[in-house]
């Protein structure tokens, strides 16, 4: 395949992974309070985000070893039977049940593809600089999630409320998802001279690619700031729907939720396209991940302070945008720091520590929002992802022409 090729092929898939989980996202709160209270539903993302962490690196080292392609289609399994288990019962058990096979489709699913879109495109073209399509990833996974928020929230109004309705399409789109994985994602080029051909393959690159982590200074701080952006993220994805129903006080609330949510991935999307441009510019002064992040933590602070929906709402939006802005840098930063052999080990060892920090956030941050309101919660996670910024400080800054070269387009 030729590098273009690699890359629409990368792009579609991206598109129809993220698109069932932008249909479900405006409302995903609401529909696990069918079954659950506010102070239950922080224990059920725990549950997410610790099966996510928990499975993170023998899931990466297994995609390093026997193949990214067979590890995605599992994971499409697990997001399936995730949407079947909500569609089919509201009890806390099964809800239980529905977030632990999210929590492993997950875990599989952090790496892989992204992983096979470096390898086949360095296969195709040695010379070629991954952070185009990457950046253009970034920009299509906040596109699907956008386009997927707007129809989410409005199917629960054309079927009277019925939040079912939503969660059946996003089932029939991941098994759509689950088809185009088999069919485009060839791995030609899969096995090198560096991966195990073991079958304790998986178990050598998980050794190997953790060690490797902890060992290289700036992998070990780019990957620490990856756990205070997994709590920042899940301090607002736990609690921005109760917090908006509060200030909207309206019947027809889940329609401004997908449109908010709509927004706030667009924005992603524009700021995952603008990291290229960004990082040239700042990188010449400073360190753009370090200020990508700064500027992300400093709306979490403003979004805990406002109360007017109107300006809580543009806040929201702009908070996303710095997240998709930080993104394409971080990832970056980490493909620089390590090698094809460990591609996938090391993304899950940066994976492992956001779950592990949105795990500790649902549990803590859940519980300082019902004692002490969800803005005082906001703050906290705020100021947390803003001061850990500082450990980029020397990250990106030399010849960021060089650097980002290419990326423009």
């Amino acid at each position: 395949m030729s590098v273009d090729e690699v890359r629409r092929r990368y792009i579609v898939l991206l598109a129809l992974r993220w698109l069932p989980v932008g249909l479900v996202a405006p409302i995903f709160v609401l529909v696990l309070s069918r079954g659950a209270s506010l102070t239950q539903i922080g224990p059920l993302l725990a549950v997410y985000g610790v099966t996510t962490a928990a499975l993170e690196l023998p899931t990466g080292g297994l995609a390093d070893s026997i193949g990214r392609r067979p590890v995605l289609l599992a994971s499409a399994f697990c997001n399936l039977g995730l949407f079947a288990l909500l569609l089919a019962s509201t009890d806390l058990r099964v809800l239980a049940v529905a977030l632990f096979l999210g929590g492993v489709g997950r875990a599989l699913d952090s790496g892989p593809l992204e992983s096979w879109f470096v390898d086949e495109s360095t296969a195709a073209d040695a010379d070629v600089d991954v952070r185009v399509g990457l950046s253009r990833g970034g920009a299509v996974d906040g596109a699907a999630l956008a386009v997927g928020s707007i129809v989410g929230g409005v199917i629960p109004q054309l079927a009277d409320g019925r939040l079912w309705a939503t969660v059946l399409l996003a089932l029939v789109l991941e098994g759509v998802h689950l088809v185009a994985v088999f069919l485009l994602m060839t791995e030609e080029h899969r096995m090198t001279s560096e991966r195990p051909r073991s079958r304790f393959g998986a178990l050598s690159n998980v050794r190997t690619g953790l060690g490797f982590a902890l060992r290289v200074g700036s992998l070990r701080r780019t990957i620490a700031g990856g756990a205070m952006i997994g709590a920042a993220l899940v301090a607002v994805e736990a609690l921005w729907q109760p917090q908006f129903l509060d200030l909207l006080d309206r019947d027809d609330a889940t329609i401004f939720l997908g449109v908010l949510l709509a927004l706030g991935f667009a924005g992603s999307a524009v700021g995952a396209a603008a990291a290229p441009a960004f990082g040239r510019r700042m990188g010449r002064r400073t360190s753009p991940t370090m200020s990508a992040q700064l500027l992300a933590g400093s709306m979490l602070v403003v979004l805990g302070v406002v109360t007017q929906p109107l300006i809580a709402a543009v806040v929201f939006v702009l908070f996303y945008a710095f997240l998709g802005l930080l993104g394409p840098l971080r990832s970056a930063l980490l493909h620089e720091s390590t090698s094809s052999g460990q591609r996938s080990t090391t993304l899950s060892v940066d994976s492992l520590l956001f779950q592990a920090g949105g795990a500790a956030a649902a549990l803590s941050l859940t519980a300082i929002a019902d004692s002490h309101g969800i803005g005082v919660a906001w703050i906290a996670a705020g100021v947390c992802l803003a001061v850990s910024s500082l450990l980029y400080i020397s990250s990106d800054r030399a010849d960021p022409d060089r650097r980002y070269e290419g990326t423009a387009s």
